[in-house]
């Protein structure tokens, strides 16, 4: 089993299969931004490694560290465009770098520069691809060339709806849609399960986006299972933890939902079960009863 222990701030954050960690080692970024696409989230068929925030305001660094780059606006017009617009670069330690981007303009710092958690870094924008004021947010860890879930060590926020399932399909081999909630009959064979995680907002960081974790059963057997607190690359390609490393773009589908693997039902009495938890530990169990032919 691997692992790996990250000192991050005052914390320490064990990853790989079975990771503990410990909550509130970095603050939010933004006390006035909401937050409206989580890490891992599907986008447009693949997985966001990062956090987005929509909203005005300044952008403050998270985690204490050094400066180790930033582009401003002004560059970018002699440049390639950039998915991260204005962005800058904290290196944390231990190989960790938080990333901030999409900002209006960072300050006017000169690199490298030490800097405290909690730091203004420049004010929220709309530079990069974005379609809406706000900034973009993601952790970096270099030697392991992977994305950290920010959800890790973000200090719990209070108001965090549990989390929930928007649409739960069964697909045939010959690519049939089954909408779980609407049938109660199906036929026996293999069926892969795509999910659309619901991603509700209210107010200003009130919010259900994508879980932690998602495990599903058929008649209380584990079948597949989603880990969202890593993705890394291999060989040019963005990874993800679904029972074992897959390429992301076998995971997420263009239609917004995501393959949690196959699954065989045989023919009688089925319970089709599927599990939730956030980083918060709210936790949420569906299940649909089946009659299989």
């Amino acid at each position: 089993m691997y692992k790996k222990i990250l000192k991050i701030g005052w914390a320490l954050l064990w990853l790989g299969n079975g990771a503990n960690f410990q909550l509130g080692a970095i603050d939010w970024p933004t006390q006035t931004g909401e937050l409206v696409r989580d890490f891992g989230s599907n986008d447009g068929g693949t997985a966001s490694v990062g956090e987005t925030f929509v909203g005005t305001g300044p952008v403050h660094a998270a985690g204490g560290g050094e400066l180790v780059f930033k582009q401003d606006s002004s560059t970018l017009a002699n440049r390639l465009p950039s998915p991260l617009g204005a962005w800058v670069a904290v290196d944390q330690g231990d190989g960790i770098v938080g990333i901030y981007g999409r900002m209006e303009n960072p300050r006017d710092f000169q690199t490298p520069i030490q800097m405290e958690k909690g730091t203004i870094l420049g004010t929220m924008g709309k530079t990069g691809w974005t379609g809406a004021t706000g900034f973009y947010f993601s952790l970096y860890d270099r030697g392991e060339r992977q994305w950290i879930n920010p959800a890790l060590v973000l200090t719990p926020n209070p108001n965090e709806r549990p989390p929930m399932v928007r649409g739960l399909y069964l697909v045939t081999p010959e690519g049939t849609k089954i909408n779980a909630a609407q049938t109660k009959q199906i036929r026996q064979g293999a069926y892969r399960l795509l999910v659309d995680f619901g991603e509700s907002r209210g107010a200003a960081k009130t919010y259900a986006l994508i879980p932690l974790r998602t495990q599903w059963y058929i008649n209380g057997v584990a079948q597949g299972l989603l880990l969202l607190e890593t993705l890394e690359t291999k060989n040019g390609q963005r990874m993800v933890t679904e029972n074992q490393k897959k390429a992301v773009d076998q995971v997420y589908q263009d239609d917004q939902t995501i393959d949690m693997g196959t699954g065989l039902f045989n023919r009688g009495k089925a319970t089709l079960e599927i599990s939730i938890r956030d980083k918060a530990g709210n936790e949420r169990n569906t299940t649909y009863q089946l009659t299989v032919e």
